[in-house]
């Protein structure tokens, strides 16, 4: 497996070699020098593949003037077809795991897709919506680094979106 990550690796490099490429990064694209490109595979050997039946999601984070006054949320779930009325939210367990002999976290999600909602009554002729509906699992907010990925694994099917939160400005509370 191993071998198989290298020659990807060596495959995106010479394909990268000489040229910039652009990855997205929440709703901004980043302009990325074919060094970097080579660097984000390489930090990722330390990461667990993900499972068969289960997928890899890689958040990597722009650089900030002050990283300590920001945070990220994960918001994990799917888009399913529900009523429009009662409130929805899919059971799991998100577990933040360490990476053996490197230190890093990584969160993997437990699920077998199953939903808990509210049980108000719906008109039986009134249409389904499709909305995305969240995972239940609480999970303290990730420190913001650049310098190291994201790395969630979920079941198929499930997507992870994430929120940048930014402290506000210190301020004095007055005396008195």
């Amino acid at each position: 497996m191993k071998l198989l990550i290298r020659i990807h690796l060596l495959l995106l490099i010479i394909f990268a070699a000489g040229c910039a490429s652009t990855r997205a990064v929440g709703d901004a694209a980043v302009r990325v020098t074919s060094k970097e490109v080579a660097a984000f595979d390489e930090d990722l050997e330390a990461f667990p593949l993900a499972d068969p039946g289960y997928q890899r999601h890689v958040i990597r984070l722009p650089a900030l003037d002050d990283e300590a006054a920001h945070f990220v949320t994960l918001v994990i779930g799917k888009t399913v077809h529900t009523d429009s009325v009662n409130n929805y939210r899919l059971l799991g367990t998100l577990e933040a795991l360490t990476v053996e002999g490197w230190g890093y976290t990584y969160y993997q999600l437990e699920s077998e897709g199953h939903m808990a909602g509210t049980l108000m009554a719906v008109n039986p002729a009134a249409p389904e919506v499709e909305r995305f509906v969240e995972v239940s699992a609480p999970l303290e907010p990730i420190p913001y680094n650049s310098q190291v990925p994201v790395v969630v694994i979920v079941p198929e099917g499930f997507e992870v979106k994430y929120q940048v939160w930014s402290a506000a400005e210190l301020r004095v509370a007055p005396q008195g």
